[in-house]
């Protein structure tokens, strides 16, 4: 198995995913300026919107936006789509899948700010992100 990490940039055009890889994305979701979450809310479904705005805290609702935009825009780049033009389905648990029949699955974990994103073809696949517990010395 081949693991294609990128943590600086997101890629500017398509990206091919043998069936042996499994790429792993790295994006932080600190506050960014409003323009650049606010772009990324134009790629949310209307169900998206509305969770976003559930969050108690605002900062909250910004950090799904960023992260729930970021993942359509990879997914985006996977399928060669508009990350707009993607469509989700839940299953038992909450956990997303695409509606449309693919080979790839993807998976997404996030500890404060910061998100993790896996994209593989032809397997299922999990990933985890958690914040190292605070020890007192």
């Amino acid at each position: 198995m081949t693991v294609f990490s990128s943590w600086r940039a997101h890629p500017a055009g398509p990206v091919a995913l043998q069936n042996d890889e499994v790429h792993v994305w790295c994006a932080s979701v600190a506050d960014r300026a409003e323009s650049s979450w606010h772009s990324l809310l134009g790629f949310l479904s209307h169900d998206e919107v509305e969770r976003a705005r559930c969050f108690y805290f605002s900062r909250d609702g910004r950090r799904f936006i960023i992260r729930r935009g970021l993942l359509r825009m990879l997914l985006g780049l996977y399928l060669n789509s508009a990350p707009d033009q993607l469509q989700f389905c839940y299953g038992p648990h909450g956990k997303p899948s695409l509606r449309t029949r693919t080979s790839l699955s993807f998976n997404m974990s996030q500890s404060e700010d910061l998100a993790l994103y896996a994209v593989a073809c032809g397997r299922e696949i999990g990933v985890d992100l958690e914040r190292p517990p605070v020890t007192r010395g």
